[in-house]
């Protein structure tokens, strides 16, 4: 039977209860970080941990007793009111609110719950949960904003192009994006340093600021490229009204440090809708077309602008003829797969391979994707060409593993496709059609953009795939402006950086910081991440310094025709500098040195790693006395239920394998003689290099 909060404390509080066991749970309250409260329907604190109270500035026993209106003040208590009448209402709440430490300042953002105590049909109280998401909300200000200038960076410009079209399908009208290139940037970079170029960047962009409207948006994708979003247009010759005040404040002479500066711009514009056939275009490719109109603008001479025009585009000249010349390339099998290495850099271990389509049109042209895939989105060539590439696929991946290679194979799924109402079906007709297929082999990448779109269905589509032992990653990822609670709840094994931060890591400091951050954070998620785009020696350095060890790229090798797979896998060798790398510890840091118990890390029967408390309980005087111990070398002869511990381990580490968890007493040897009964946890802990198991040990003495 499951107590109440309040007769949980009642029943603690009488004299005959285990003492013991009351300020063992006390002790674990009061290290954990969260901050935890309790106070009754007279909104009078009965508990308080030492997180909660520290926020109040006071001790938990200073707060025991007083009322929340006291402690909080008038206009606090006032505006948390609605929350803690709905709380004694009967009806949890959760919200969000900043905190101000009583003894430090500082500002913290907290996710708050207030969890109604209820006996007999009555509420008698309520609990507080609150957890500190501080962290979250600078994460979220680093990715979304431009450390440079504060402008909003891609992912923000994205959601604000999404948000741009909607509107338009909604009310009418036109949005345009606006591509700005600054000519002559690049000398003022090199001439006068990073330093006044940066300042100049700040300024210019405050010019072209001062150009558009409020509701209009200016974006920084990085160095002196810019995106402006031009919205509510009620005409399509709009543009050219407002674009020449643009113009002229990219032309405006800055001063900076007794420099007179001036550059000009290059302006590609896409309008949106471009025609009635247009309303289906996702902003990625409405972004690249404004960027293609932007190169055009430059050809003509710079200090101008260019209207996207369908008809220049160079794969195709219109879309139907492209999608005639596609359809015509499928039957004469003039579409290739080519497949790039994903590799782990510090081991060099060959994990798989991504296969990328190519269209060799009319047999005389190699095409890649980004020349021909744009034409048959949203279009019925586009799924049936999505198909033929799993079928491809899964023949090769069939073919490698009868010659020997273990390898998994990735494939791009695009949203339509995913979302067709017999593509789980389909697929597990194309693996039923194998000799054999190995659960794990096959990978499907989808962007995280389809994911944001109907995350419900998606995660369905994911799990019914899953059963089939296929797995799944999602591509470029950072582009997308996912929550971080959909990264956590999508059943995803693998998360990949978008290249266009990985490119920036040598040389930005924003891209520098967010992937360093976007990598802890797949970790702390318990996902691999995989680097795309790595083309220098140096960019997988970077990488392996943060803990990203998985990545491909052009530095590792270029997609290459299946018939060259072979004797690359047998040829490759990881560059020395990355072998030379040691394994990133930040992970083991947090998990370990922040917690005040004593946690152990060990793999095939013995400690690879241990936090301080670890050492300090067992009173050894460093950690590398417990590494390479077996649990019953630090252990008497014989336990207390009279088993000798070598054979206990054995038992356990069979029941552990069974279960995945294990929960035992277990008496201990300390450095000095003396024997500790402990309270032992394990949990096994699936990674690709074989299980490692987690111990954490409880004092029972």
């Amino acid at each position: 039977m499951t107590k109440s909060p309040s007769q949980f404390l009642e029943q603690a509080a009488q004299p005959e209860m285990l003492i013991e066991q009351n300020e063992r749970l006390n002790f674990i309250l009061n290290k954990t970080p969260a901050l935890i409260g309790y106070w009754d329907s007279q909104l009078i604190n009965q508990f308080s941990n030492d997180a909660y109270s520290r926020w109040f500035g006071k001790s938990p026993e200073q707060i025991k007793g007083q009322h929340l209106n006291h402690l909080l003040g008038d206009d606090i208590y006032t505006g948390l009111l609605s929350e803690i009448e709905g709380a004694l209402n009967g009806n949890e709440q959760r919200f969000e609110r900043y905190l101000i430490d009583a003894n430090t300042g500082e500002k913290i953002h907290t996710l708050t719950r207030y969890l109604p105590d209820i006996v007999n049909d009555r509420v008698i109280g309520f609990l507080v949960l609150g957890t500190d998401v501080t962290d979250v909300k600078n994460l979220e200000q680093l990715a979304y904003y431009d450390n440079l200038t504060g402008l909003p960076s891609r992912l923000l410009l994205m959601d604000r192009i999404n948000q741009a079209m909607s509107r338009v399908k909604r009310q009418g009208g036109f949005v345009a994006v606006l591509f700005v290139d600054l000519d002559g940037f690049k000398f003022i970079n090199d001439h006068y340093g990073h330093d006044v170029g940066d300042e100049f960047l700040i300024a210019i962009s405050q010019q072209m600021k001062k150009a558009i409207r409020d509701t209009d948006t200016l974006a920084r994708l990085g160095g002196d490229e810019f995106v402006i979003i031009l919205e509510a247009l009620s005409h399509s010759d709009d543009v050219d009204i407002i674009i020449p005040y643009i113009l002229n404040a990219c032309n405006s002479l800055i001063s900076l440090r007794g420099l007179a500066l001036k550059v000009s711009a290059s302006i590609g514009v896409f309008l949106y809708p471009e025609d009635v056939d247009c309303y289906d275009i996702d902003a990625a490719s409405i972004l690249s077309r404004a960027d293609q109109a932007m190169y055009v603008a430059k050809h003509q001479g710079k200090n101008c602008y260019h209207l996207f025009d369908r008809n220049q585009d160079q794969a195709i000249i219109t879309r139907n003829n492209a999608i005639e010349a596609m359809q015509l390339g499928l039957s004469r099998d003039e579409f290739k797969l080519y497949y790039q290495p994903i590799v782990n850099m510090r081991t060099g271990q060959v994990l798989g391979f991504e296969a990328l389509i190519r269209w060799n049109k009319n047999h005389t042209e190699l095409l890649e994707p980004s020349k021909f895939l744009f034409v048959v989105e949203n279009k019925p060539l586009g799924i049936e060409l999505g198909n033929w590439v799993i079928k491809t696929a899964l023949t090769q991946l069939a073919q490698w593993h009868q010659q020997g290679l273990e390898l998994t194979l990735s494939v791009n799924v695009d949203a339509r496709q995913l979302m067709q109402v017999n593509f789980v079906d389909c697929l597990q007709a194309e693996l039923n059609k194998l000799p054999r297929f190995k659960p794990g082999s096959l990978v499907l990448e989808i962007l995280e953009s389809s994911v944001i779109d109907d995350f419900v269905k998606v995660t369905d589509i994911i799990t019914r795939c899953n059963a089939l032992g296929i797995e799944f990653a999602l591509d470029d990822f950072g582009t997308g402006y996912s929550s971080i609670a959909h990264l956590k709840e999508l059943p995803v094994k693998t998360l990949k950086i978008d290249l266009s931060f990985i490119k920036g890591i040598t040389h930005s400091e924003q891209d520098y910081k967010l992937v360093n951050h976007l990598t802890h954070l797949v970790t702390d998620l318990r996902k691999q991440v995989i680097a795309e785009g790595v083309e220098t020696i140096e960019h997988g350095k970077i990488l392996l310094g943060f803990g990203c060890e998985v990545a491909q790229g052009y530095a590792i090798a270029k997609p290459m025709p299946a018939d060259n797979v072979l004797a690359w896998v047998r040829d490759w060798q990881s560059d020395a500098s990355w072998l030379n790398v040691p394994r990133s510890d930040r992970n083991y840091h947090l998990l370990f040195e922040q917690m005040s118990e004593p946690m152990l890390i060990s793999k095939n029967g013995r400690y690879i790693d241990c936090n301080a408390a670890a050492v300090k309980f067992l009173g050894y005087p460093y950690k590398e006395s417990l590494l390479s111990q077996r649990p019953n070398d630090i252990s008497p002869v014989l336990q207390p239920d009279g088993q000798r511990s070598v054979d206990k381990v054995e038992i356990i580490k069979a029941a552990l394998q069974h279960s995945g968890r294990q929960s035992f007493e277990w008496l201990l040897l300390r450095a000095d003689g003396s024997e500790v009964l402990v309270e032992s946890n394990l949990s096994v802990i699936k990674l690709d290099d074989g299980d490692i198991v987690q111990v954490i040990w409880r004092n029972l003495s």
